[in-house]
Order: C-alpha cells, then structure tokens, then sequence
C-alpha cells in the first residue's frame, strides 16, 4: 500500500507529461500546416494573376510574383504536413491546368477542412471570388 501512495503521482505526472508533450507537438504540426496551407493560396493567387482569360482584360489583373524555391518549400511543408492530398491536389491543378480564376475557392475550402475549420464553402461568389486588381494599387 505504501508503494501505491509513492508510485501514484509519479505516474500521474509522467501522464500529465506525456499528454503535455503530444498536445504541443499536435500543436506546433498545425501551425506548421496552416502556414503551409496559407503559403499555397499566396502562390495559387500569384499564378492565377499571371494568366491569360478569354473573359477577362489583361489589365484587370496586376500580376503577383513568387520564386522557384518558396514554391517547392511550400509543396515540401504540405507533403509533410497535410493529413489529405486535397490541397496538394487543388494547387498542382492551378498551376498546372487550364483553370478559371474562381478555382481558388476550390483550394479555399480544401485549406478550410484540411484546417479543421469545416468544409462548407464561406465565399461563393464565383464572379468575384479572386482579387485581380483594387483602386487603391500603386501603379507604377
């Protein structure tokens, strides 16, 4: 009985210790994730900028630019990071198919549920979903 009243709270406090540890762990795995995801959008918006639509004038749309490098770091950090291949997925298909600018929404909403922020849909309007141009960019 007397080495049930020691051993108890040692056990309870390498317990606590454990879980102490996953939680961070989990923690830090989703804030690595969630940067990634953000960094995936940043460059889905910098190539979508840079196309050409048959519906939409060229200076309708200030071109973004993003590097080689931060954009094989951002499919490395997802690779490693993501639970699912939907956001890899939805940013190979920007970048490497013929797509419309609404198909940012469809990489929005694999960020969202890949997040754990639920998969419905926040923005759905499609005419406007992607920013080209504001009034209030310095035009050089």
């Amino acid at each position: 009985m007397e080495l049930l009243k020691i051993t108890t709270p040692v056990l309870i406090a390498i317990l606590a210790w454990l879980f102490n540890e996953y939680s961070k762990r989990k923690w830090e795995r989703w804030q690595m994730n969630r940067d990634a995801c953000l960094r995936a959008l940043n460059i889905a918006n910098a190539v979508l900028s840079n196309y050409q639509y048959s519906n939409v004038r060229k200076s309708d749309i200030t071109p973004q630019h993003e590097s080689i490098e931060t954009i094989r770091g951002c499919f490395n950090e997802l690779a490693c990071t993501c639970e699912k291949p939907d956001v890899i997925n939805a940013l190979k298909k920007i970048m490497f198919e013929q797509v419309s600018p609404d198909e940012i929404q469809v990489l929005r909403a694999a960020v969202r549920k890949e997040l754990g922020m639920g998969a419905y849909p926040i923005d759905k309007d499609k005419d406007r979903a992607f920013v080209g141009r504001v009034n209030c960019n310095k035009i050089n």
